[in-house]
């Protein structure tokens, strides 16, 4: 007669999760048709920068997103008020996730800085002014969480 052993193994504990690494989030200054179109870059970086920290990112400074360690998020946002009877605004979000590597010049094989850009998510649209804030800020908290998401699968892969 033969005995069945079962030889358990535990997992790694050491073995961590792909961590996106901190981000720093910004734009341009608002000019005049994103104020009639009541619109705020100051309130969009606060929509990404809050949709970061819910999705477990970790905020930087604008100086730790010169060096190698984090990622710079760039919101552009473009509005245009609507000619006619109505007062809508069209509108048009770009949200970018880029990151500065050294690389070396092909030819020469010195190195230079380059941005690798890993995520970028757009979206254009018609809105009133009273209801814009609301509607972009949804779209860019829906990019931040698809940006994480396709970042930390990509690491995910590669682990």
């Amino acid at each position: 007669m033969c005995a069945l052993a079962v030889l358990a193994i535990p997992v790694c504990a050491s073995a961590k999760a792909p961590v996106m690494p901190p981000v720093y989030t910004f734009s341009e200054r608002d000019d005049d048709d994103s104020r009639t179109c009541a619109l705020s870059s100051a309130s969009a970086i606060d929509a990404v920068n809050s949709a970061l920290q819910a999705n477990g990112v970790a905020l930087a400074t604008r100086k730790e997103s010169l060096g190698r360690g984090a990622i710079s998020a760039y919101i552009n946002l473009a509005s245009l008020p609507l000619q006619g009877a109505s007062s809508d605004c069209a509108i048009s979000i770009n949200l970018t996730f880029e990151k500065a590597i050294m690389m070396a010049k092909p030819g020469n094989k010195k190195r230079q800085a380059e941005m690798v850009k890993f995520c970028d998510r757009g979206y254009l649209m018609t809105s009133a002014p009273e209801s814009a804030v609301r509607k972009v800020n949804g779209h860019l908290e829906q990019f931040v969480a698809d940006c994480v998401r396709e970042y930390l699968m990509v690491g995910l892969r590669r682990s």
